[in-house]
């Protein structure tokens, strides 16, 4: 996977229509993972608290048509494309899809970091890259509970 000409990334998160079993959850990543390595797909999956968030690499038409097929997968709704463009070299070389579950445990930590996006980073493992730090701060934001809105001090 180290052809580099026209290639391309694509970030996207949805949410679940419905709760995805964790043998289901298997089945999803067994067959998107051998359908990524025979596109020369490289990226990640986050999943947790409803939400699917990915990054994606590969050529452009590849990830654009693979795009296409995820916006009508009955398992998501609300598909909001978050960035696309070129890159000059892969985030995750060595993985048609790596996976990174987003447990209780992680949300539960989140409303005390610094940097929610960063914290998620960090504790998921997962490589610094503009367009990841684009995904995981809405990422972030979204498995955040809503904070009380305080009125200023007079």
């Amino acid at each position: 996977m180290a052809d580099t000409d026209n290639l391309h990334a694509l970030i996207y998160r949805s949410q679940e229509t419905a709760p995805i079993s964790p043998g289901n959850l298997q089945i999803l990543l067994d067959n998107s993972r051998r359908k990524n390595e025979r596109l020369s797909i490289t990226g990640i999956l986050i999943y947790g608290g409803g939400v699917f968030a990915q990054y994606l690499e590969g050529s452009k038409s590849d990830i654009d048509s693979l795009f296409a097929t995820i916006t009508k997968d009955n398992r998501h709704q609300d598909v909001w494309m978050m960035a696309t463009g070129p890159i000059t070299d892969r985030a995750f070389p060595d993985w048609s899809m790596t996976y990174r579950a987003v447990t209780p445990d992680i949300v539960h930590m989140l409303p005390g970091a610094l940097d929610p996006a960063e914290a998620l980073r960090k504790t998921l493992r997962i490589p610094s890259a503009s367009m990841m730090t684009v995904l995981l701060k809405s990422l972030a934001q979204t498995l955040l509970p809503e904070q009380p809105v305080t009125p200023p001090s007079a």
